[in-house]
């Protein structure tokens, strides 16, 4: 089923005996779609709710970018200013997809307003979120009122760049590396993120070198589950996701996310909630990420600036792909209601 040009590719249906079910809807990252989620599906009657698995444009069974969309990406490579206003464009039309995707699955999946929708975007999707956030009060009106259904959005560990936060001085990535060729960036970037760090409490970053014990995520995944999950179209050189990740420096990102924190208008989606769960041992990006926005949100507190409601949750113990290594206690951790730290156990 596609809605808004986005593919469902996973879909529980509504949970037996039960009237008014939550239903998650989560969306993938970089370079592996929303098959990645997949260990989450048998867990949905447990926990008596919907889950919904969706692939964003240019990823399998989604519809493909455009020529005009590329040009916009490759408008956004060339100068600052530029960047800003080509990418602010491009995550804003997106965002619209996936307004688009919840208005049209509400009516066609018959979602009960009383359960609701938690919204649940993974790593670098947390750069369309982020436009969903800052610019959803300005879509054209749906058949549905979307942001009453919304529960809240969920930013599910996402990088700092997702979300336009000016990264350290020295900073590593296997995608930036000019050590590894080009063509071989996204498969060495993918056995990276999926490494458990440790990070130290002082608040410095272990960069390159995740640990033995225990082994990436990657290294314990069967070849033919890699297979299955991954698409390198959009992360190859010259694809979607690649011309994405480096125009977010450039400064719109950073834009996109003080309007999304700063909404005009308390209510409708300036009262959706926004929830940042982070893992502590993820590749630096990600708890680099977290710091910067608690760093932000203090600084709004001590100069009086009012924000959205935004939880920042800390989950001790998992990695980037906790979901994978941690089926359940992802779907407890997206699910709860709750503000308190959560940890492996």
């Amino acid at each position: 089923m596609r809605y808004g040009g986005l593919q469902v590719i996973g879909d529980t249906g509504e949970p037996a005996g039960v009237s008014n079910y939550v239903t998650l809807v989560l969306i993938h990252g970089f370079s592996f779609h929303s098959g990645i989620f997949s260990c989450l599906l048998p867990y949905s009657t447990q926990y008596k709710c919907r889950i919904v698995l969706v692939n964003r444009r240019g990823y399998p069974g989604a519809v493909p970018y455009s020529e005009e969309d590329f040009q916009l990406l490759e408008a956004a490579q060339k100068e600052t200013l530029h960047g800003q206003e080509s990418l602010c464009e491009f995550l804003k039309a997106g965002a619209f997809g996936i307004h688009q995707f919840i208005a049209e699955f509400i009516v066609e999946g018959g979602i009960p307003l009383s359960g609701g929708i938690i919204l649940a975007g993974w790593s670098m999707c947390g750069a369309w979120f982020n436009a969903l956030l800052a610019y959803g009060s300005t879509f054209p009106a749906s058949d549905v009122d979307v942001a009453s259904y919304l529960r809240r959005v969920v930013m599910y560990d996402p990088p700092y760049h997702a979300l336009g936060f000016t990264p350290p001085s020295v900073i590593y990535n296997p995608l930036s590396d000019p050590d590894i060729p080009a063509s071989d960036r996204a498969q060495r970037f993918s056995a990276w993120v999926s490494g458990y760090f440790a990070h130290p409490e002082d608040g410095s970053l272990e960069q390159h070198t995740p640990l033995i014990d225990p082994a990436p995520t990657l290294v314990n995944m069967k070849a033919e589950d890699v297979a299955a999950n991954l698409a390198p179209v959009p992360t190859a050189p010259g694809g979607s996701d690649a011309l994405v990740f480096t125009a977010l420096p450039l400064g719109g990102a950073n834009t996109i996310r003080r309007a999304a924190l700063h909404p005009e208008d308390k209510e409708g989606w300036g009262g959706v909630e926004w929830r940042y769960v982070w893992c502590d041992r993820s590749a630096w990006e990600m708890p680099f990420g977290a710091a910067a926005m608690r760093e932000e949100l203090a600084n709004a507190r001590e100069t009086g600036q009012e924000t959205r409601k935004i939880v920042l949750i800390r989950w001790r113990g998992a990695n980037h792909f906790a979901h994978w290594d941690h089926p359940e206690q992802t779907l407890k951790a997206l699910l709860a209601d709750g503000n308190d730290e959560i940890e492996i156990c």
